[in-house]
């Protein structure tokens, strides 16, 4: 008697956990196809964010370089103007040096040729340095084709008549929440590194060109100091 009392006590208490358990799948079931579509979603996002910050990096490199090369350039063709009304000066008083402006015009192109060499190795080099970010964007790839897989597994496993849905439910909410969660701070981490990078390979550019400029700046004083001494031993000699 008291068996049956208990069983009639239990018996809606039991429909009323199973019911829940039901209602609890019904919804992982129409999240793991959500938690596949977002996790798709976002690698999508990074690589086209990773192709936009890559021409971005470029575009700043290739804007350095034309913008180093022609303040280079400028400061040197003032120069060889300097050096050009010299000589003419010079010819002015029946000297020739002559000589002296062509070593200072071949000296200038040597200056800027080294120059535009070090500008493409250094834009070669940045450009290298943030392609290597993209080994991490592997990772994440891989990571999120895993999950996919964990995933798929478990909504084909709940949509089987052999298995408890229950244990579904188990499997979803503690692994693979936490392997999504692990892959979302994964991305967030990823997408904060990657505009670190961005800025530190601008800022090394920015400091190497500014060091060839200023190598290029004590190669361009030893060209103005050989020109005054070509030209002042043509006064001299003459």
């Amino acid at each position: 008697m008291k068996a049956t009392i208990l069983l009639r006590l239990l018996i809606p208490f039991c429909g009323f956990v199973i019911a829940n358990a039901k209602d609890e799948d019904t919804k992982k079931k129409i999240s793991i196809p959500k938690a596949i579509t977002e996790i798709k979603s976002k690698v999508h996002y990074l690589e086209d964010i990773g192709y936009e910050q890559f021409m971005q990096v470029h575009t700043v490199l290739v804007y350095l370089n034309a913008t180093s090369r022609n303040l280079l350039l400028s400061k040197l063709t003032a120069e060889l103007d300097k050096i050009r009304i010299a000589v003419n000066t010079t010819k002015e008083e029946g000297k020739e040096a002559e000589n002296c402006f062509q070593a200072a015009t071949k000296y200038a192109d040597e200056i800027l040729k080294a120059a535009e060499f070090k500008h493409v190795e250094c834009i070669k080099v940045s450009l290298n340095n943030f392609i290597k970010s993209f080994g991490i964007l592997s990772k994440i790839r891989a990571e999120a084709n895993g999950i996919i897989d964990h995933l798929s597994t478990i909504l084909f496993v709940c949509n089987g008549r052999r298995f408890d849905k229950r244990h579904c439910v188990v499997l979803w909410t503690k692994e693979s929440t936490d392997r999504v969660n692990r892959f979302n701070q994964m991305v967030n981490w990823y997408s904060n590194r990657r505009a670190i990078i961005f800025k530190q390979v601008a800022r090394v550019t920015i400091s190497w060109i500014r060091k060839s400029f200023c190598e290029s700046a004590k190669k361009i004083a030893k060209m103005q100091l050989d020109a005054k001494t070509c030209i002042e031993r043509a006064n001299i000699n003459l």
